[in-house]
């Protein structure tokens, strides 16, 4: 679950989110580029979730579902 209004962290244990790949205007995506983390925030409150790919600097990819919730 993200939030509906708010900014949601997502970060990677022991290793740097390179690279996140999803639907143009379903969210906003802030990179912390020093540590590695993203924010995202959907960009209308709707309970659709949104669908996620990242890469990490590890080469790791991770498919994720966010759904945003109150």
């Amino acid at each position: 679950s993200i939030s509906k209004q708010n900014l949601t962290r997502i970060t990677v244990k022991d290793d740097r989110v390179a690279n996140v790949f999803g639907i143009t205007g379903e969210y906003v995506l802030e990179a912390d580029e020093e540590l590695g983390q993203v924010f995202i925030r959907p960009t209308t409150e709707t309970n659709k979730p949104i669908h996620l790919t990242l890469t990490t600097e590890k080469g790791h990819t991770q498919d994720l579902r966010l759904i945003p919730k109150d």
